[in-house]
């Protein structure tokens, strides 16, 4: 109860902390003059406000009167599934991979009050570590370069990571994402220590934490575009064994088939007018939404298959782009990281809250906006800002918009085809600034020869 408490009276001023955050990082990565106690005062403070956070998100949790949110029971339901033998894809709700099914055994071991507090310290910790993790593994990927910083890491100190963090923990997908029991500070964790494996000559090790990562293969996918060169090929073994293996462990192989048909019919199912994942106005939750469909639709693309033609159309040839880039070397390499952890949040479905994977993107334009000059350090800054934008999106307000829209005729279609899709405006700019910005060094240091 006293944590409780305590909340309260943080939460009634936790915006105004992580406004004070995210000006304090802002100000900090462009180079201002911020004084080093404040700096440390503003760190200090939005990392309680996250600790505080969780543990009020636990007590809640735990509390007879709320209990767990939707997704971790549902995850904890399938978990129970394999124990019983039973099939874990029987509610329509239920889309996440086979791949996964073994993590959700493993908390389903526990009972439900152990488990619940598992699952939030593990996803808790987690995000706190996640960015001093995307730096490391910005570092073992800066020596597939030849170990030239072009991307400023030297820059990104202590100070600077532990504003990162606090302006990540404190945004409200985030903490949504907390709330609703979610696995994208998981998946985002096992990428970046995949990465890292990469960097570092362990390509085996690589390989398994990629098969982990499937846990959300759409978030997983579009990493496999840094995984192309010769030397990557006990990677993708390595990625093919992992997934055979999660698939079998749960015991049913033979079901298999079946269950890989449910996810694509739930997803299906899922997308239909008025439920969940439904892109339309008559989405109940299509404010959260990241994607092109989403923001085709937006546009007044609105008969189906229009939004799925243009996403799909606008995939290949952003993606091909950018698999060239990879390939010919003609970005830095913790650039590619960048580029690929902003495109993966428009590939297919993601939400606000699987927006933690643009950490190493925010430590990369963190680096570039402390190093360069000029235009180049702005353009880094506004992807930096670009990605908070995108992390503090305000779901509620953008429905209470969307709703309103219709009635105001001209401004109404305005707003529907530029504010409410805004999410997936400003990460297609996060990654055009990330691109200028490495362009500016490209003209001034090659790129290092491959390793």
């Amino acid at each position: 109860m006293w944590v409780t408490m305590m909340f309260e009276g943080m939460g009634r001023l936790s915006p105004r902390v992580a406004l004070v955050v995210v000006a304090t990082t802002l100000l900090v990565v462009v180079g201002r003059a911020v004084p080093a106690r404040l700096g440390r005062a503003v760190l200090a403070l939005g990392i309680v406000a996250a600790l505080l956070g969780t543990a009020a998100l636990i007590e809640e949790w735990l509390s007879e009167s709320n209990g767990p949110r939707s997704d971790f029971l549902l995850f904890r339901e399938a978990g129970l599934a394999v124990w019983a033998g039973t099939d874990p894809y029987r509610n329509p709700r239920f889309v996440s991979p086979p791949t996964a099914l073994p993590l959700f055994a493993l908390f389903a071991l526990a009972p439900l009050r152990e488990g619940t507090i598992a699952w939030c310290l593990v996803n808790s910790v987690g995000l706190l570590l996640l960015v001093p993790l995307a730096r490391s593994a910005l570092v073992a990927q800066r020596g597939l370069d030849g170990d030239e910083d072009r991307a400023g890491l030297d820059a990104v100190g202590a100070v600077e990571v532990g504003l990162l963090t606090a302006a990540v923990a404190l945004s409200d997908g985030v903490r949504f994402g907390l709330e609703l029991g979610q696995m994208a500070v998981l998946t985002a964790a096992c990428l970046q220590l995949a990465l890292r494996a990469q960097g570092r000559g362990r390509p085996v090790a690589a390989g398994v934490l990629l098969g982990l990562a499937t846990i959300k293969v759409g978030t997983m996918l579009p990493f496999l575009l840094l995984f192309q060169r010769r030397v990557d090929r006990p990677s993708w073994a390595a990625l093919a064994a992992t997934v055979a293996l999660l698939c079998l462990v749960p015991g049913r192989p033979a079901a298999l088939p079946g269950e890989l048909r449910a996810v694509l019919d739930h997803i299906a199912w899922l997308s239909q007018p008025g439920r969940a994942n439904d892109i339309t106005f008559l989405g109940p939750q299509s404010a959260s939404i990241l994607g092109l469909d989403h923001a085709s639709y937006r546009l007044g693309l609105r008969r189906p298959p229009g939004p799925q033609v243009a996403q799909g159309v606008a995939l290949v040839a952003l993606g091909g782009i950018l698999a060239a880039a990879i390939r010919r070397r003609r970005v830095a390499r913790p650039t590619a990281v960048a580029l690929v952890a902003l495109f993966c949040i428009i590939f297919l479905y993601h939400r606000h809250y699987d927006a933690v994977i643009f950490a190493p993107a925010m430590v990369v334009a963190a680096g570039r906006a402390r190093t360069l000059r000029g235009r180049p350090r702005w353009a880094a800054a506004g992807a930096l800002a670009a990605m908070l934008g995108v992390l503090y999106l305000r779901a509620g307000r953008l429905k209470s918009l969307s709703d309103a829209a219709p009635a105001w005729g001209l401004a109404g279609r305005v707003v529907q085809a530029v504010v409410l899709p805004y999410g997936t405006w400003l990460t297609l700019l996060a990654i055009a600034l990330v691109w200028a910005s490495d362009r500016a060094v490209s003209a001034t240091q090659p790129v290092g020869r491959a390793v």
